[in-house]
């Protein structure tokens, strides 16, 4: 989902401050993971002419999941209001048999609020089932635990917005050890190989001074031409064009960096990342590579609005006289409210080899190692992430200073303890109907009443009786006016917990 935030970019600079001109930016809510591990699966949602494109890349450890059997190949669709990822392949490809089935509990969630469409093939080799409240996983036909498994389906015609698709990022954390699967649709890294801004990625440029940014030669490049010699510094910063919230998610910034300057005195040139909190512009936080006639290393810093400013002491960067090519990276923990900062001196081509410059507490607890004061931050805090450059009295020329391979982690968990879980079990012959189609499926608790509805329905109320089975009969009228029929089912326990619905959808033989 998106929204419209002004913010006003009032940025605390190396022992001093500076306004920005407040600025009007698009900000989407990002919940974005990382590269995908054991156990990993991302899903990815793009649109172009033909449609939109639903592809998905990764593992599952069915080690300690129940293999349940085959599934015979029905049609692929996809359903955003009920949380349905249908990737079986169907009867047009061989076999007909095309996933298999696994029972783990899957947590309850939806993609957004749009209904059931149908999809192109997928191959049964890359076939996947996930669906919202269900306790089956379907995966290709004879998987073994732990294999690479990619595919995509086609929603051709389609569009992002005419599927209701709410864009927000996610994941589903499933039991067992299964692993996780992530749910995404915006860009979390950027190369700059293009050498072009990727206005989607990146928003406007805030720069004082004689600073700007320039993407050319793979790499984000920081110049002044002249320096400011009025307010005595220039800056410029570019903004990630998403957020990234707190509340219950972990997020992690990481950022190539090179500064080969050689300042005099107290002139000096630094390259970074900034965090700054949305609710409060005067509160953030940095890391970056400086150098100048007398100190060059990395440097951390905390500042806030109830500090009035940076955080004292002022803190100090580290030893590194030599390094001119490293990494940065910061890391918040939302259950500690405690920003981390780390470096690495020699960047990413060698792999990483974090070490921690130090901890910032930012909630009324503290707890950093270096510095702590408390943000003005809610229970569900927003922040925005940004490459800064700035330098004091320096022309810095191209190859001098700049940015490169960006990338951000932010996890957004999917949990569900309170509502009961509905699934519509597999009949005898398939998703298939005749003259007569009779739902029928399971809670994990007994039921006080459940609600179903089918193509063209509003849903309908009927006694659960408090039994952990239910049943549905979809009305023959329906039946013969259609040739493929989808039927959700939502449940509600004697406590009042209403689950999110299960849906299933059905061919006619």
């Amino acid at each position: 989902m998106t929204y419209i935030m002004s913010i006003n970019f009032s940025k605390p600079l190396f022992r001093a401050f500076a306004s920005f001109t407040s600025k009007t930016i698009l900000i989407a809510a990002l919940c974005l993971p990382g590269l995908h591990a054991l156990g990993d699966v991302e899903i990815s949602i793009s649109e172009t002419s033909s449609g939109v494109t639903l592809s998905w890349d990764g593992s599952i450890n069915t080690a300690n999941l129940t293999d349940d059997g085959d599934l015979g190949a029905v049609s692929t669709g996809f359903d955003p209001s009920n949380g349905v990822f249908d990737g079986e392949g169907n009867n047009n490809i061989s076999p007909n048999s095309s996933i298999y089935l696994f029972s783990v509990d899957v947590p309850n969630f939806s993609f957004g609020n749009g209904s059931n469409v149908s999809a192109g093939d997928v191959d049964p080799a890359s076939s996947f089932l996930f669906e919202s409240g269900n306790d089956e996983l379907g995966l290709p036909l004879g998987y073994v635990s732990g294999a690479n498994f990619s595919g995509s389906l086609l929603l051709s015609g389609q569009t992002i917005s005419g599927l209701g698709i709410d864009t927000t990022p996610f994941e589903v954390i499933l039991p067992d050890g299964a692993g996780t699967v992530f749910f995404f649709s915006t860009p979390h890294s950027d190369e700059f190989s293009d050498n072009s801004k990727d206005t989607y990625r990146w928003g406007m440029d805030d720069a004082l001074g004689g600073a700007i940014f320039d993407e050319t030669n793979t790499r984000v490049e920081y110049l002044v031409g002249t320096p400011d010699t009025n307010q005595g510094f220039d800056e410029a910063r570019r903004p990630w064009n998403v957020n990234i919230g707190g509340g219950t998610d972990q997020c992690d910034v990481i950022l190539d960096v090179s500064n080969n300057v050689l300042p005099n005195g107290d002139d000096n040139a630094s390259i970074g990342l900034r965090i700054t909190n949305l609710e409060n512009s005067n509160d953030s936080i940095y890391i970056e590579l400086i150098r100048s006639g007398n100190e060059k290393g990395f440097l951390a810093a905390l500042s806030s609005q109830d500090a009035g400013g940076e955080v004292m002491p002022f803190t100090s960067p580290t030893s590194h006289a030599s390094v001119t090519d490293g990494s940065v990276r910061l890391n918040y923990n939302p259950s500690t409210k405690i920003f981390t900062a780390f470096y690495d001196t020699t960047g990413s081509n060698d792999g990483f080899q974090w070490v921690e410059w130090g901890s910032f507490g930012v909630g009324a607890t503290g707890g950093g190692s270096s510095r702590n004061s408390p943000w003005q931050i809610g229970n569900d805090p927003s922040f925005q992430v940004a490459i800064s450059g700035f330098s004091e009295a320096l022309t810095i020329p191209s190859g001098s200073v700049s940015a490169d391979n960006f990338s951000i982690t932010k996890i957004a968990v999917v949990t569900d303890t309170t509502a009961p879980r509905l699934r519509i079990t597999k009949p005898s012959r398939s998703f298939r109907y005749s003259r007569s189609l009779i739902v029928r499926g399971k809670s994990n608790e007994a039921l006080k009443s459940f609600q179903a509805k089918w193509t063209g329905s509003r849903y309908k109320t009927f006694s659960g009786r408090g039994s952990k089975a239910f049943k549905v009969k979809v009305p023959r009228s329906t039946l013969k006016k259609k040739r493929a029929v989808s039927v959700s089912v939502r449940g509600t326990d004697a406590a009042g917990n209403t689950s999110r619905p299960t849906s299933q959808r059905y061919k006619r033989k």
